[in-house]
């Protein structure tokens, strides 16, 4: 497995162990308890690519079956700004610097807000059930970047620099693309609580460099 996947994997099934054993002293539903259809969960972790971000989530699901969960996510991305961009950023405060002769320091944030929709197979019963599944939806991205004295410099850094892409330096309100994702993880379900520890693959495929990241998380919510 290529280092880039491996490392947000491993951390699923540490958190997953730990999960499971916190889990275990609280006691199942009885047999004749009708398991919940629903659950609602908050949702918080970090994405591993762009440099690690937060993320925070509500994630809304219906199971379909003993197999097939129907889900809604609404999720929060501090910062998906690639690398590339940060480094040509400081390379061009570099450059000012130079030529001014005074300090500058740009900084930049590429904020999403994403809405998917999908499905998941679970495996097995009982309390412990590990998932695989996927969905797509759309996400808005808004892009700002500060220089510390003077503030939002965003335009200004795209037309006199031509940083960044045109489509998502150029507006104030962000652009609207779509996403699709795809991931793993397990749930643990115990009366009324619901706990969930995952990873996700996701693409947003409509962009200039063709934005792609992973994200590790936890939730945790209610079953009714």
């Amino acid at each position: 497995m290529h280092a880039r996947y491996s490392i947000p994997v491993a951390v699923v099934f540490a958190l997953a162990a730990s999960a499971s054993a916190f889990a275990q002293g609280t006691p199942a539903p009885g047999p004749t308890s009708p398991e919940p259809r629903w659950y609602i969960a908050a949702i918080g972790g970090a994405t591993s690519r762009p440099p690690a971000a937060p993320v925070f989530g509500v994630e809304i699901a219906e199971h379909l079956g003993r197999h097939a969960q129907a889900y809604a996510t609404i999720s929060y991305f501090e910062n998906l700004m690639r690398d590339t961009l940060r480094d040509d950023l400081d390379f061009t405060a570099t450059r000012l610097a130079a030529l001014t002769g005074e300090d500058w320091s740009l900084s930049g944030r590429d904020r999403g807000l994403a809405l998917v929709v999908g499905a998941k197979y679970v495996f097995g019963s009982g309390t412990y059930r590990p998932y695989v599944g996927g969905g797509g939806g759309v996400i808005n991205l808004k892009r700002t970047v500060f220089e510390t004295r003077i503030g939002d410099v965003t335009q200004a850094v795209y037309n006199d620099f031509e940083l960044g892409d045109g489509e998502l330096s150029a507006t104030a309100d962000g652009v609207n693309k779509p996403i699709i994702e795809f991931g793993f993880g397990l749930g643990i379900g115990s009366g009324h609580t619901h706990f969930d520890i995952g990873y996700r693959y996701r693409n947003v495929p409509r962009t200039a460099s063709s934005l792609d990241f992973s994200q590790v998380s936890a939730g945790i919510g209610y079953r009714f």
